[in-house]
């Protein structure tokens, strides 16, 4: 896997204790979503569905909505600060919509895959380092 240095990063114990978590907005129905988040390897033997944070999963179905009403539920459970967030969506009006909220957002327009992960993941990264 491309990039594996920056994804290694949310299962491990230096992770957690600075308070690393992910978090799931999804529009998806639960049922389809869960099995996908389990299939998804970040590292060999850890899935994405491992390093999620069940207080952050966020699932309901609300057509026209978009994703904003799930991260501001999100930040507001979390008490994290929008600038410490990344998100991703494969709809570009889900991004858009966001982004006014102070998170960095990326575009994956092929869906969430390993090496998209990967890539914005690094994205975040360098852009946290400026």
């Amino acid at each position: 896997m491309r990039n594996a240095s920056y994804t290694c990063r949310l299962h491990s114990p230096e992770a957690r204790s600075r308070g690393v978590r992910v978090a799931v907005a999804s529009s998806s129905r639960r049922h389809k979503a869960v099995p996908l988040l389990k299939t998804m390897e970040i590292v060999p033997g850890v899935s994405m569905w491992d390093v999620i944070d069940p207080k952050l999963f966020e699932m309901y179905y609300r057509r026209g909505e978009g994703k904003r009403p799930h991260l501001e539920a999100l930040l507001s459970k979390s008490a994290v600060s929008p600038s410490d967030v990344l998100f991703v969506d494969d709809a570009e009006e889900n991004v858009q919509s966001v982004r006014s909220l102070g998170v960095q957002a990326v575009h994956l327009p092929q869906g969430l895959t390993q090496e998209a992960w990967s890539l914005a993941l690094e994205s975040y990264v360098k852009s946290r380092a400026k």
